[in-house]
């Protein structure tokens, strides 16, 4: 009894942190920075109906780290379909010449960077991807909402089913995931990658706990 009530707690306070960061969003536009071709690249690529506020502490830190951070507003609020949002941030990286590219992505934005991995990147642009809360057998709980870019999610979508018979760019593939997750039961383990479990609780509101912080900043390369 109490353990359900620890996770409902966590539960409300991860929707009450992510209906902050939609608010903050409408006030706020989208973060773009300096481009440099040397410099280490952080492409951020946020979850499905989240505006670039989700990722703003996770990319402040990249930032005062030394890291060129990009974030992309062309996905808007990423409800696109993951081939089609892979090949736009594609062409981003190709328009602006990127190199030396850590994909730095939350929940969707995994499997965005993951497909993107596999289908796109040929000329090795890309060194790896930190990937936080990231469904990548995806999740049975996909399947409450009637929403096409939720449905998705789904263990048995084509999408799903698709990617997980792609393990080739899977050891470039950092997951981080909390120790308990409301939208993924199952949690975020990616074989061959190297995982990383903290000890946070929530999906939303892990963006900006310290043990999620310290491990992507230990891990954009």
């Amino acid at each position: 009894m109490r353990e359900a009530a620890l996770k409902a707690w966590f539960w409300a306070l991860d929707y009450w942190q992510a209906t902050v960061w939609q608010l903050q969003a409408l006030r706020r536009p989208g973060e773009q920075l300096p481009r440099e071709r040397r410099a280490k690249h952080v492409v951020v690529i946020p979850g499905v109906f989240e505006p670039l506020t989700f990722m703003a502490v996770l990319m402040r830190d990249a930032r005062r780290a030394g890291y060129v951070v990009h974030g992309l507003s062309v996905l808007g609020y990423n409800t696109g379909e993951i081939p089609r949002a892979a090949k736009d941030v594609d062409a981003y990286i190709r328009e602006h010449d990127l190199r030396n590219v850590t994909i730095l992505a939350h929940s969707k934005g995994g499997l965005i960077g993951k497909y993107l991995q596999a289908m796109f990147d040929t000329d090795d642009r890309i060194d790896r991807m930190v990937a936080v809360a990231t469904p990548f057998a995806g999740s049975v709980l996909a399947g409450l909402l009637p929403v096409r870019s939720v449905r998705d999610f789904l263990p048995t979508a084509e999408i799903i089913t698709q990617l997980q018979r792609i393990s080739n760019v899977n050891h470039r593939i950092v997951s981080i995931y909390g120790s308990f997750d409301p939208h993924i039961p199952k949690g975020s383990f990616l074989p061959g990658a190297k995982n990383i479990q903290v000890r946070s609780m929530g999906h939303f509101r892990i963006l900006k706990t310290p043990d999620v912080r310290q491990a992507v900043l230990e891990n954009l390369g």
